[in-house]
């Protein structure tokens, strides 16, 4: 057996040929069988066997048998440009694309074994100077390849219809509300895959082989099946190959073992895919697993990068490396993932502006310049430092919420027009490659649209269905859409990036609840004061806000965070579960309503009214004739039929608001329920009344006057006026039914005004309304509006002026006049308790006055 050393002498190689015991005494022939070659460079000792030590032992010997003076050709070897003699350039080419691996040591024997060609001295004349020796010619400086081509990854799966979304079951107690909420993420928005994956996998859910179609995961001993099975898979594509993730995760793997140029790139796309990578004792890549499918490279993965105008050999040049770019962002940026692969840890220190790479033992600071603060939620983040911790946790969940706190930061952000990819986002003018891929597509109404490029058609396509909510909140949540508001804080456009589109802005929405009068949504802020006051339980608000016609929007673990009316959004101060509870399982609003629905057609009477006796506490109505059902949720309307009862003939009944009226018995009851209560609650029994085929007349003012149902009228006694009645009310003491007797009180009291009135009224919970004149003409109670018998204006004096400040609609100039001079304020304060203000605590100055939840601040 023989073998072949290599030993650098003098820059050049020298081969000897030796036995299996020592050194040949000849030089190696053209045949040779060499099975090893030994090279020693830069005090490195590195081996060759095989094939491959054969071909370096016939080039080293064509090279040492060239003749000095051969014609000689450049050739590219790797990223080097070399001189080789004619004759051996096909040899030495073939052996570079037979064993790219040995191109570095093939280049180090050229170099070695050539010399450049000598151009003859000319002959110096006589009457001339000698001309300057030549200086030598120098290798060529490498050059950054070009740059691989590749497409973004996209899901192999289909898209679910957002106006359709896939529900899951209720699981057993033993899964976590949240488990199945996330769930249901994944089967409806597979374009979000890697984050929702990764969130599930952290939560405790175990998903089976991923390279076949999943049909369910096992959380905690429990399996839970999925409605439909989905495939976990991203289609990509490197350097016009194409691979299929995770099936294709060995093919890939043996690519890049061949293809090491196309490593930072790989790198890039599997770490966005949320690959996790492991590198062997010496550093370098050894495998990765990608959606829980462990794949390792054929022989360990090192790797190269060119930076600055020099190539870095990884992982030997990484602390190099790092030092190289700590003041140059731009291209730490460009290198990052493949650093993470490499086993370098990246931190951040105080403030964001700098990060920290760990590796080895040291760290390195790499300065960002001009980074930015983002909020989510009640947290700030930094960013660029922030951005992969983000989506590492349940935050990245909402990818929306994400994008849209980018853009409200005015960071750009890089999307693919034609894929809607999310490549990246730019601060301080450098680019930072998003750690996730995201792609944007949306289908709705069976249509497919690109996020922000079909943004226009989206807008055109929602107002003609009349601004749908749960669509609109899908858009915000999921994919970053922001709402444009104006001073009362309505919607007047959408807009994603530079683009905006403006949408028709809806009038403010009148909620009255414990004696406040909300304008919403510029008043949402008053909503937190009603529940920290304790004036209102958070069930009582949202019954309240669903009967203005607001919907539940539930968050990425399930819990009602926020409400939305069309494009209106209003994050609440407070998360809850809401759940009906039968037959041992929790049906949790609103997901879940689609799936209690067919609960509820197999219900019998009694079991009925209790399931509507939960789901009325959260808003929900219904009306039954019949065997047909129709409820109303969410604004959603439902229909099913009473198996219980087919073709029975029973009357109209309704369930509404924790009370069920029977038709048309209880029409009287039933319209000053809802007349009581405005137009939103009259326009949710109409849409009752229309679904069983009853026909609702209405006054001039919109109240309901009478219905027919089966082809006979009933009217509402009163032709239709506010409700009748009449309400106890106690002044000084004494008892009075109001409106009837308020002539009377004058007569009765000295010196009474209609301030007591007011007073004896909100005393009771009732909420007074007047008109832009500052004049008292009705007031509410238990849902039943009351006329007064005359109008009323209640006004306070608080200095020797005589100007009168009129109540509620000088209030502002009020507080402003108690902002200026020296009061006795004792006296006011007494004044402005008798005209029914609240005043802020304390007997000396007062910092602030409210009127029926509506507060002024004295500065």
């Amino acid at each position: 057996m023989r073998f072949l050393l290599a030993l650098p002498v003098a820059a050049l190689f020298v081969l000897w040929a030796g036995t299996k015991t020592g050194l040949c005494l000849t030089p190696c022939p053209s045949h040779c069988s060499a099975t090893r070659v030994i090279v020693v460079k830069d005090k490195v000792v590195t081996t060759e066997e095989g094939p491959r030590a054969k071909i370096v032992a016939e080039i080293t010997l064509a090279l040492q048998k060239a003749k000095p003076n051969v014609k000689k050709t450049k050739i590219k070897i790797g990223l080097t440009w070399v001189l080789v003699p004619v004759t051996l350039k096909e040899q030495i080419q073939d052996a570079v694309k037979k064993f790219p691996e040995l191109k570095n040591l093939i280049v180090s024997i050229v170099v070695s074994k050539v010399e450049p060609p000598r151009k003859p001295t000319p002959k110096p004349k006589p009457t001339t100077k000698p001309k300057p020796t030549p200086k030598p010619t120098q290798t060529p400086k490498p050059k950054p390849l070009p740059p691989i081509p590749h497409k973004p990854p996209m899901p192999v799966v289909q898209l679910e219809d957002v106006n359709r979304p896939v529900v899951v079951p209720p699981t057993p107690a033993t899964v976590k509300p949240e488990v199945r909420a996330a769930i249901e993420l994944l089967l409806n928005f597979p374009n979000h895959m890697p984050t929702i994956f990764a969130y599930l996998v952290k939560i405790g859910a175990k998903f089976q082989d991923t390279t076949k179609p999943i049909t369910g995961v096992k959380v905690g001993g429990t399996f839970v099946k999925f409605p439909k099975p989905i495939q976990l898979g991203y289609e990509i594509s490197v350097n016009g190959k194409s691979f299929n993730l995770p099936r294709d995760s060995k093919q890939l793997a043996v690519y890049v073992q061949t293809h090491l140029h196309v490593l930072t790139v790989t790198v890039q796309i599997l770490h966005q895919l949320g690959a996790e990578f492991t590198v062997d004792g010496g550093g370098k890549i050894s495998s990765f697993v990608i959606f829980g499918k462990k794949q390792t490279f054929p022989k360990p993965v090192g790797g190269s990068v060119f930076v600055q105008g020099r190539i870095y050999y990884l992982p030997k040049d990484i602390k190099v490396l790092l030092k190289t770019v700590k003041n140059n962002p731009a291209e730490f940026f460009k290198i990052e993932f493949l650093l993470v692969a490499y086993g370098v840890r990246i931190t951040k220190s105080s403030g964001g502006r700098v990060l920290r790479a760990v590796y080895g033992g040291g760290s390195y600071d790499i300065s960002v310049k001009k980074p930015v603060s983002i909020t989510i939620g009640q947290k700030s983040y930094d960013i660029p430092a922030d951005l992969e911790e983000i989506f590492r946790s349940p935050v990245g969940l909402q990818v929306g919420v994400v994008l849209q706190a980018l853009q409200l930061a005015k960071v750009p952000l890089k999307v693919d027009r034609n894929t809607g990819v999310v490549t990246g986002i730019v601060v301080g003018g450098v680019t930072v490659p998003f750690p996730v891929t995201v792609d944007l597509r949306l289908k709705l109404y069976g249509e497919q649209y690109v996020i922000p490029r079909d943004l226009g058609k989206i807008v055109a396509v929602l107002e003609k269905k009349n601004m749908p909510s749960l669509v609109l909140s899908i858009l915000y949540s999921r994919y970053g859409v922001v709402p444009v508001r104006n001073a009362d804080q309505v919607v007047v456009a959408l807009s994603f990036g530079d683009m905006r589109f403006a949408v028709k802005a809806r009038p403010l929405t009148v909620l009255v609840i414990a004696g406040v009068k909300l304008l919403l949504p510029r008043d949402a802020d008053k909503i937190y004061g009603l529940l920290s006051s304790n004036k209102v339980t958070p069930l009582q608000l949202l019954r309240a806000l669903q009967l203005v016609g607001y919907t539940f929007v539930a968050g990425p673990d399930g819990k009602l965070s926020m409400i939305q009316k069309g494009a209106e959004r209003i994050q609440l101060n407070f998360s809850l579960h809401l759940y009906v509870e039968y037959d041992n399982r929790k049906y949790f609003m609103p997901n879940d309503f689609p799936l209690l629905v067919e609960v509820i057609s197999k219900l019998s009477g009694p079991q009925l009214a209790s399931v509507m006796g939960s789901l009325n506490g959260y808003g929900a109505v219904m009306a039954v004739k019949g065997a047909k059902v129709v409820l109303l949720f969410n604004g959603i309307k439902y229909e099913t039929t009473l198996k219980s009862r087919p073709g029975a003939k029973v009357g109209l009944v309704v369930h509404m608001g924790n009370k069920t009226f029977s038709l048309p018995k209880d029409l009287k009851a039933i319209a000053s329920y809802a007349n009581g209560r405005g137009a939103a609650v009259i326009k949710l029994l109409i849409q009752l009344f229309k679904a069983h085929g009853v026909k609702v007349n209405q006054s001039p003012k919109g109240l309901i006057i009478s219905i027919v149902i089966d082809g006979k009228t009933y009217s509402v006694s009163g032709g239709g006026n506010e409700p009748g009645g009449q309400v106890r009310v106690t002044i000084r003491g004494r008892k009075f039914w109001i409106p009837k007797e308020m002539a009377r009180l004058p007569d009765l009291f000295t010196g009474f005004h209609y301030s007591e009135l007011l007073v004896a009224l909100m005393r009771m919970g009732a909420t007074v309304l007047s008109d832009n004149t500052s004049k008292f003409y009705a007031f509410r109670y238990k849902g039943h509006m009351y006329h007064f018998t005359r109008k009323f204006v209640v006004a306070v004096r608080v200095d020797r002026t005589g100007v009168k400040y009129r109540i509620p609609v000088d209030l502002k100039n009020l507080a402003k006049t108690l902002s200026k001079g020296r009061w006795v304020w004792h006296d006011v304060r007494k004044t402005l308790t008798y005209a029914g203000l609240t005043l802020s605590e304390g007997d000396e100055e007062i910092k602030s006055f409210s009127f029926q939840g509506k507060t002024y601040k004295v500065r």
